[in-house]
C-alpha cells in the first residue's frame, strides 16, 4: 500500500479553502499523481503543513469522502478510493452533458426543501424508526380523531416550546401548511370586503390559496426589519382589514427576518385595530437564537403556524397550529373535518416518534449544518453585493444587475440546466422587482450545488443578447 507525503497545490480562490483541497486531491487523482489505496496525510498534520485551521481540513475530507474520493479507516487513516477516478470521471461527464437548449431542469434551484444531510447513521435511525411504527400499523390505518390525539398534540407542544407557549387544547395538527392557511382564511371568513394583508413579496401559497377563494391582497412594502408598521396602519385606517398574514423568520423569498422592535410594533397595531394575526413559522426552527413569536406579543389575536416541511422534510405533510383561544381551535377543527378530515395518522405518530426519541432534533441540527456549509458555498461564488438573505436559510434572494431581466435570466438558466423561481411568483404588488430566488437543498449534493452556483454567477456578467462577458 502507497504512503505519501502529498501536499495539495491550492490555488488563489475566491471559494471556502475546504474546497480549494478537495478540487485540488480531484485534480491529482485525475493526473495519476495520487493512485488508488494511496494513503494521505493525517488531517493534523496536512493542516500544520499548510497552515491553516484544523477544522477546514476535516470539512476537506468529509466531502471527498461525500464525493467518492477518499475512505476512511478506523485507527489507520484516510485513502484514495479504488472508484475515485470513476466518480471524478462520471462528474465531470454529467456537467458536460447537462442540457442546452431544451426545457430540461438538471438542478432544480426552484423548490425550497430543506438539505438532505448525508449522515449514515442518522438515516439509519430514521429508518429504524420507521420501522418500528409497524407494530402499530393497524391503528394507524383507522380514522383518528381530528385535530391530532391528546398525546400528540402534547408532544407537538414540547416541540414548539422554544417558539412559542401553548397549550394542547389550543394546538390543532393540520395535513401541511398550506392546508392550514386554507382552512384559517376560510374560518376568518376572509373575502373581497375583509381582504388579507402581507408583504409585496410573499409566500406564493398564500396566493393560490387566496385566489381559490377569491380574497384579495393588500400589499405592503417591507425592508429590512420587515413589514413597515406605517403602511400596515393606513390600511386599516382606510379599509377593514380581515387579516395579517406575517412570514417573519427568513421571509420567504428574501430570507430576511422580522426585527424584535417592528414585531413589537406589528403586534401592538393589530391589537389596536383588531386585525388577527396570521404567523407562518415555517422557518422558526432553523436559525439557533431567532427572535421571540409574534404570537408571543399578541397570543389572544395571533393564529401560529408552523410546518415540518422546511426543518424536518417536506414528505411529513403536517403542521402544528396554535389557535388565539380553545374554543377558536375546535372552530379550525370544524373546517378541518370538512375539508380534510384529518392529517394523516401514520406521518404524525412518526414525527412524533421522531420528536420523543430525539431524532427530530438530530434531524433538524442536520439540516442546520448542512445549511451552514452550502451557504458558504454560495457567498464564496455570487456578488455579496447582490444576495440578501440570513445564514441560517437555505433559500437565497438575488437582485439582479441592470443588464438582465428576471424572465430572460431564469429563462437562459434554464438552458443551463439550472431552474430558479423568478420575482412573479412572490410580488403581490407590480411591478415584480428584477430577482431570483435560489434554493440551496432537496436533493442536490454539494459539487452539484457548487457546479450551478458557479453557472449563475458566469451568468450575471454575461450579456443576454450574446453571452459575452459584461465589463
Amino acid at each position: 500500500m502507497a504512503t505519501s507525503q502529498w501536499r495539495p497545490v491550492i490555488h488563489d480562490s475566491h471559494g471556502p479553502k475546504y474546497l480549494a483541497i478537495v478540487n485540488a486531491l480531484e485534480t491529482d487523482i485525475a493526473s495519476g499523481a495520487l493512485v488508488p489505496l494511496q494513503k494521505l496525510p493525517a488531517q493534523r498534520a496536512l493542516a500544520e503543513e499548510l497552515g491553516i485551521h484544523f477544522t477546514t481540513v476535516t470539512r476537506a475530507y468529509r466531502e471527498a469522502l461525500t464525493r467518492g474520493l477518499i475512505i476512511a479507516r478506523v485507527g489507520a487513516g484516510s485513502f484514495v478510493s479504488t472508484k475515485a477516478a470513476q466518480h471524478i470521471e462520471a462528474a465531470r461527464s454529467a456537467q458536460h452533458q447537462r442540457p442546452l437548449g431544451t426545457d430540461h431542469a438538471a438542478i432544480d434551484m426552484s423548490m425550497n426543501l430543506p438539505p438532505e444531510p448525508d449522515d449514515v447513521a442518522l438515516q439509519q435511525r430514521l429508518r429504524d424508526d420507521f420501522d418500528a411504527l409497524g407494530r402499530q400499523l393497524p391503528e394507524l390505518m383507522r380514522y383518528q380523531q381530528a385535530g391530532g390525539t391528546l398525546t400528540d398534540r402534547e408532544i407537538a407542544c414540547d416541540w414548539l416550546a422554544p417558539r412559542i407557549r401553548c397549550q394542547q387544547d389550543h394546538t390543532v395538527i393540520l395535513p401541511g401548511v398550506q392546508a392550514t392557511l386554507l382552512a384559517i382564511f376560510m374560518l376568518l371568513k376572509l373575502s373581497p370586503v375583509k381582504p388579507l394583508c402581507c408583504a409585496e413579496l410573499t409566500y406564493p401559497g398564500v396566493k393560490r390559496a387566496a385566489s381559490q377563494l377569491n380574497i384579495p391582497l393588500c400589499g405592503l412594502p417591507f425592508d429590512k426589519e420587515g413589514i413597515d408598521p406605517d403602511a400596515f396602519e393606513h390600511a386599516c385606517q382606510q379599509q377593514q382589514v380581515g387579516a395579517l398574514y406575517l412570514n417573519p423568520v427568513l421571509h420567504n423569498p428574501t430570507a430576511l427576518s422580522m426585527s424584535l422592535k417592528r414585531r413589537q410594533h406589528i403586534a401592538e397595531l393589530a391589537l389596536r385595530y383588531g386585525v388577527p394575526i396570521i404567523e407562518d413559522d415555517a422557518y422558526g426552527m432553523l436559525p439557533r437564537h431567532p427572535e421571540p413569536s409574534v404570537a408571543s406579543f399578541a397570543p389572544h389575536n395571533t393564529w401560529y403556524i408552523a410546518g415540518l416541511s422546511k426543518c424536518l422534510g417536506a414528505g411529513l405533510r403536517l403542521a402544528y397550529a396554535v389557535a388565539p383561544s380553545a374554543i377558536e381551535a375546535q372552530q379550525l377543527i370544524s373546517v378541518l373535518r370538512a375539508t380534510s378530515v384529518m392529517a394523516s395518522p401514520l406521518t404524525t405518530a412518526l414525527a412524533s416518534q421522531w420528536m420523543t426519541r430525539g431524532t427530530a432534533a438530530r434531524l433538524l441540527e442536520a439540516i442546520r449544518t448542512e445549511t451552514r456549509y452550502r451557504r458558504e458555498i454560495a457567498e464564496s461564488l455570487l456578488p455579496g453585493t447582490a444576495l440578501s438573505g440570513e445564514n441560517s436559510a437555505f433559500h437565497l434572494w438575488l437582485k439582479l444587475p441592470a443588464h438582465w431581466t428576471r424572465a430572460a435570466f431564469a429563462h437562459h438558466l434554464t438552458r443551463r440546466g439550472v431552474s430558479v423561481v423568478p420575482s412573479d411568483s412572490f410580488a403581490v404588488t407590480e411591478p415584480p422587482p428584477e430577482a431570483v430566488r435560489l434554493s440551496l437543498g432537496g436533493a442536490i449534493s454539494r459539487a452539484a450545488l457548487d457546479t450551478a452556483l458557479t453557472d449563475i454567477a458566469a451568468t450575471l456578467t454575461e450579456d443576454p443578447a450574446n453571452g459575452a462577458v459584461v465589463i
